[in-house]
């Protein structure tokens, strides 16, 4: 394989961990249930955000920012970001919502 493809320049580690994955299950794709967990971004905590950034809708002046839904839920600023934007599928239109998500 490594003199197939001399532009990937492969390392015999890679290759035999590839080798022995096939072996083993038959394919190279990634099993079920072998992505990183959730551990913010379950159901119960999008519930508590929606139920905080929907309950301000029609009513002046009583919007929180990140910020304060982070305070008040206890989940990570840009876990609350992601969650908003995601998860709840909205767009923010306050300047502090510029932050980067990395999720």
């Amino acid at each position: 394989m490594m003199r197939e493809s001399p532009p990937r320049q492969w390392k015999n580690s890679t290759l035999n961990d590839l080798i022995r994955k096939i072996d083993k299950i038959g394919s190279a794709d990634p099993t079920a249930g072998s992505d990183r967990l959730r551990s913010v971004r379950t159901q119960e905590n999008i519930y508590v955000v929606e139920e905080l950034v929907c309950s301000q809708e029609g009513q002046l002046r009583t919007t929180k920012s990140p910020t304060e839904i982070a305070r008040e839920t206890g989940i990570s600023r840009s876990s609350v970001l992601c969650i908003v934007k995601k998860d709840l599928q909205l767009k923010t239109f306050r300047i502090f919502f510029r932050a980067k998500c990395n999720c």
